[in-house]
C-alpha cells in the first residue's frame, strides 16, 4: 500500500518544497513548525531585525522588506556597500518574501531587515559599533551568524548596551551561532547570559555531529555545552544566495551550519514581539525556552540555572517551536498595551491576551 506523504503547502512558493527546515513532510517532528506559526503571524513592520553579518545583496529578487537605514563597521560608514551569499541566506531565512509565486519563504518576512555588515578584518572596536546602531536605530533582535577568538571588552559593552537599552529599555534580543567545531560554544555566544545561543540539529533531529549525525558529514560538528540554549535546523537549509543574472533558480542554494541555525531563532523572536511587543529579552528568551520541542532521543533533565524546563548539553531546551512560542507569547504575559482600530476592536478571545489592555 502506497504512503501518503504530500502535504499542501502553506505559502505558493515555488521553491517551499526545499524547506524542510520549515515544513519537513518526511519527518515533521524535526520542523520549526512555520506553517502553523503563519496562521498567527508573519511579522510586524514595526518589529526590525538586525542581521549583522558580511553583508546583504539587497538586490535578491526575493528579499525586499530593508530597514532604510544600513550599516558597515568595518568603515564605520552607512550606508553598506558590501555583501556575501552568507549574509544573503541569512537574511532569506529571516525575511524572504513569502507568496509571490517564486523562491523561497522567510519565517519572519513583515519584520523589516537591517543590514549590518563588516569583513573578517574589521577590528573588534568596529564591530562594537554594530550593537550600538542595531539599538539605536530600533532594532528589536539582531542575529549575529559569527564568532572571534579574542575576547574583546569593546564587544561585551556594546552587547550590553544592546540588551539593556534597545526598545526603550525592555532591550533587543541578541541571538547568537554556537559555533561548527563540534566542541564548547565559541566566543562572543557564551560570553554573556542574556544571549541566545543556537546549535544545529541534523535532519534526524539531534546535535549536528561529526561522527554520530545521520547525515555522515564528518566535516563539522554543532557546538555545545554550558552556553548552549535552543537548536534549530543546520543542514541544507534552502536559502537566498547572492543574485544571479543568469537564471532565477541560481540565485537560491543550500546552506550548513549554525549560522544559519541561528536565523531561524532570530526570526522567531521577532515574531514573538510581533505578537506582543512589550515582553523583555527574559521573556523573549523564557518563552522560547520553555515551548522548545524535546527531539533527537536525548535525556533532557532539570538543571540549575536553566528554569525553563528540561535541558541537555548537547540540545540545550531542544528545536525552537515557532507556533508554541508566538501562542505562549499571545496568552503568557499580561500587559498594558490596546490592540485594536480605532473603537473598533480587531479581534476576540476568550482568555485574557499578553499585550491587550485589561
Amino acid at each position: 500500500e502506497f504512503i501518503n506523504i504530500i502535504r499542501p503547502a502553506c505559502t505558493n512558493d515555488r521553491l517551499f518544497h526545499k524547506q524542510q527546515n520549515l515544513s519537513n513532510i518526511f519527518n515533521p517532528e524535526f520542523d520549526i513548525n512555520y506553517c502553523q506559526a503563519k496562521t498567527i503571524t508573519s511579522g510586524s513592520s514595526d518589529v526590525t531585525i538586525a542581521v549583522f553579518d558580511s553583508g546583504i545583496d539587497k538586490t535578491h529578487p526575493d528579499l525586499n522588506n530593508f530597514h532604510n537605514f544600513s550599516y558597515d563597521t568595518h568603515t564605520l560608514s552607512y550606508p553598506s556597500q558590501i555583501y556575501s551569499n552568507h549574509g544573503t541566506a541569512c537574511a532569506g531565512v529571516i525575511g524572504a518574501t513569502i507568496n509571490n509565486q517564486k523562491g523561497i519563504a522567510g519565517i519572519a518576512p513583515l519584520c523589516p531587515i537591517l543590514d549590518i555588515s563588516f569583513s573578517v578584518r574589521t577590528p573588534p572596536e568596529n564591530m562594537a559599533a554594530g550593537f550600538h546602531i542595531a539599538a539605536d536605530q530600533g532594532c528589536s533582535v539582531i542575529s549575529c551568524s559569527w564568532y572571534t577568538i579574542e575576547n574583546s571588552e569593546f564587544i561585551n559593552e556594546a552587547i550590553c548596551y544592546a540588551l539593556q537599552n534597545g526598545r526603550n529599555g525592555l532591550g533587543c534580543v541578541i541571538v547568537f551561532a554556537a559555533g561548527n567545531f563540534d566542541s564548547t560554544v565559541t566566543y562572543p555566544a557564551n560570553s554573556n547570559e542574556g544571549i541566545i545561543t543556537v546549535g544545529a540539529i541534523s535532519p534526524c533531529g539531534e546535535r549536528k555531529d561529526k561522527t554520530r549525525s545521520c547525515d555522515e558529514d564528518n566535516s563539522w560538528g554543532s557546538c555545545f555545552g554550558s552556553s548552549l540554549d535552543i537548536m534549530a535546523p543546520g543542514i541544507s537549509v534552502y536559502s537566498t544566495d547572492t543574485s544571479s543574472t543568469i537564471l532565477a533558480e541560481l540565485s537560491y542554494k543550500t546552506f550548513n551550519g549554525t549560522s544559519l541555525a541561528c536565523p531561524h531563532v532570530s526570526a522567531v523572536a521577532g515574531l514573538i514581539l510581533s505578537v506582543n511587543p512589550n515582553l523583555t529579552v527574559k521573556q523573549v528568551s523564557d518563552i522560547i525556552e520553555s515551548t522548545a520541542q524535546k527531539v533527537g532521543g536525548y535525556v533532557y533533565t532539570s538543571q540549575e540555572g536553566r528554569p525553563n524546563g528540561t535541558w541537555h548539553q548537547e540540545m540545550g531546551y531542544g528545536l525552537v517551536d515557532a507556533y508554541a512560542a508566538v501562542l505562549a507569547a499571545k496568552t503568557k504575559y499580561i500587559q498594558n498595551h490596546t490592540y485594536q482600530s480605532g473603537s473598533v476592536i480587531v479581534e476576540n478571545y476568550p482568555e485574557i491576551i499578553a499585550g491587550y489592555t485589561v
